[in-house]
């Protein structure tokens, strides 16, 4: 709305910030009114990553930063492709998890093998407890070969070392849990997984 996305400028952060307050301010109007629990949800959009991109690049065409890719980065996070560092990301989503308390997720991406850096596991965690994140992942890649089960946390793991099979999954955190095969997610869903980047 303003030329940039909120991970990237003040101005977008003050406007979301905004829009989600207005959201979260007429949810308790009709809790009050109607005496029920409403409340606002960061949308996971497991379901809406690439439909509403589609239906809006079909009336709007493709715009730079909105529409140019296949799919959108769901709730209030940064966009999966910027670059920046984990505190950076918490501080700029965390004040949307006090706003969307019907649910949301903060995550970091890492590289390497996080099953043997529990510091980093830690260090993370700790940004979650300072900035009070409600609910939170870290994210790092898993090989999977497979036809043997071999796993390690090698990029671009083309062939198995322990069977030479070329059946090779990369496991990874895409909606809120680990997947077993990427076979059965959508292009728009893979794009974005390809598109992400590690925080660092």
């Amino acid at each position: 709305l303003v030329g940039k996305h909120h991970g990237e400028s003040e101005e977008a952060q003050a406007l979301g910030l905004r829009i989600v307050s207005h959201m979260r301010s007429r949810a308790n109007e009709f809790s009050e009114k109607y005496q029920h629990n409403f409340s606002v949800l960061a949308t996971p959009a497991e379901g809406l990553s690439g439909k509403f991109t589609k239906a809006d690049r079909k009336s709007f065409g493709v715009l730079p930063g909105i529409t140019d890719k296949i799919y959108y980065t769901n709730s209030n996070h940064v966009p999966v492709y910027y670059h920046c560092s984990p505190r950076h990301k918490a501080k700029v989503e965390a004040p949307y998890h006090e706003l969307t308390r019907g649910g949301h997720i903060f995550y970091v991406e890492i590289d390497g093998d996080a099953t043997h850096n529990p510091e980093a596991i830690s260090d993370i965690v700790d940004l979650m407890d300072k900035y009070n994140i409600g609910y939170g992942s870290v994210n790092h890649d898993r090989n999977r070969c497979m036809t043997c089960g071999y796993e390690d946390a090698q990029e671009n793991l083309d062939e198995c070392p322990k069977c030479g099979s070329h059946d090779i999954d990369k496991l990874q955190r895409i909606t809120g849990y680990l997947v077993g095969t990427t076979d059965r997610w959508n292009n728009a869903k893979l794009a974005e997984l390809n598109d992400r980047i590690v925080h660092k």
